[in-house]
């Protein structure tokens, strides 16, 4: 019985934030860097051992990203339960609008699955 019901509460809160984190890259547009223009033109990329070379394009639309952390577990200062699109840093939302809204449902169903089984 204490198994099953630990199990859903733990699959309701655990399900919440593998949605806010969505999609693990740690990568933001940068909006302000848009006119990058030192980076325009076709690159070559090596792996380290040599072992695959590419050719790669940069173009004036091509995006540029910074490093955004979307990890709500170890977010500084923040205690970021339930897992909402709100937690999402100023500057560093990574989330379009159907992922927050997801995210929310998400949030809200594991508070109510937490509040069910408390009650």
């Amino acid at each position: 019985k204490y198994f099953f019901t630990t199990a859903i509460v733990a699959m309701a809160v655990v399900s919440s934030y593998s949605w806010a984190g969505f999609p693990y890259d740690n990568l933001c547009l940068d909006e302000s860097m848009s006119e990058a223009t030192e980076y325009i033109g076709t690159w070559t990329v090596e792996s380290r051992a040599n072992v695959r070379v590419t050719n790669v394009e940069v173009t004036n639309t091509t995006g540029v990203y910074r490093y955004c952390h979307q990890d709500f577990f170890r977010l500084e200062g923040v205690v970021a339960f339930p897992a909402l699109s709100e937690f999402q840093p100023n500057g560093d939302e990574w989330m379009t609008k159907d992922q927050e809204l997801v995210v929310d449902i998400y949030g809200f169903t594991s508070l109510l699955v937490i509040a069910f089984v408390l009650v």
